[in-house]
């Protein structure tokens, strides 16, 4: 429509770039953004992922905040597959492009240490938070550290004992959470147990939950769902 009709640009450039995709390197992506920056609005979310490369792809951290600077309306970032060091984290936290996002994935990344993952992840505006399979080669998770406030909160892939030593640091069982929706996956009794200790932190606070089941899991109802007291829980979605 918008090639017979300029009337339906507009639309047509939100449809087609709201959420927007990025595989490999970074710089044909940015010259698209300084050949033809009138798509640049219009992009709401954006997924970076290296999984072009072999190995993890480290990220030039002034070419991702010049990527950044040029999305006025971002407020969702994806990350995959990258290798996130401390200059990266140092310099991101300083930008305000990034610090106006409200909602950050995080899938397959590795992080120098702890402490950058949870310097990304306190973000001041950030409310919406999905974390697979991270990786930390150095441990020096605090309990003095505190979580971020978010609202909701997504944790995929295995839930090793790094993975699990971050999400109690995200809902710590000592504090009131401000997390109201949580959405896991479900693929062995292990990692059903841990989703079970998870929503019993939570708690009261909780009220949308989706859990994603891994069909050839075979576990049986009461593994998948045991009782926990929710009374706040207002919808509740299974996939299989």
């Amino acid at each position: 429509c918008s090639l017979t009709c300029r009337a339906w640009l507009a639309a047509a450039r939100y449809h087609r770039f709201a959420n927007t995709v990025v595989w490999g390197r970074l710089a044909p992506f940015m010259n698209l953004l300084d050949t033809s920056p009138g798509f640049a609005p219009y992009v709401r979310s954006l997924q970076l992922d290296g999984v072009a490369y072999p190995l993890r792809r480290r990220i030039d951290p002034s070419a991702l905040l010049d990527v950044l600077v040029r999305l006025p309306s971002l407020m969702q970032l994806s990350l995959t597959n990258f290798e996130l060091d401390t200059p990266l984290v140092t310099t991101l936290c300083g930008g305000p492009s990034f610090t106006r996002l409200n909602g950050l994935s995080l899938s397959r990344c590795r992080f120098n240490a702890e402490s950058d993952l949870v310097q990304l992840v306190r973000a001041p505006s950030l409310k919406h938070l999905a974390i697979e399979e991270i990786d930390c080669l150095q441990h020096d998770l605090d309990d003095a550290m505190l979580p971020p406030t978010i609202d909701s909160l997504a944790v995929s892939g295995s839930w090793d004992a790094k993975m699990t030593s971050m999400v109690k640091w995200l809902v710590p069982s000592t504090q009131c959470t401000s997390i109201r929706k949580i959405r896991v996956s479900i693929t062995s009794r292990v990692e059903a147990k841990h989703v079970a200790e998870l929503l019993e932190t939570v708690g009261e606070a909780l009220q949308q939950l989706e859990v994603v089941v891994d069909p050839e899991s075979n576990l049986e109802g009461n593994v998948l769902m045991p009782s926990v007291h929710a009374p706040s829980l207002s919808r509740t979605r299974f996939s299989f």
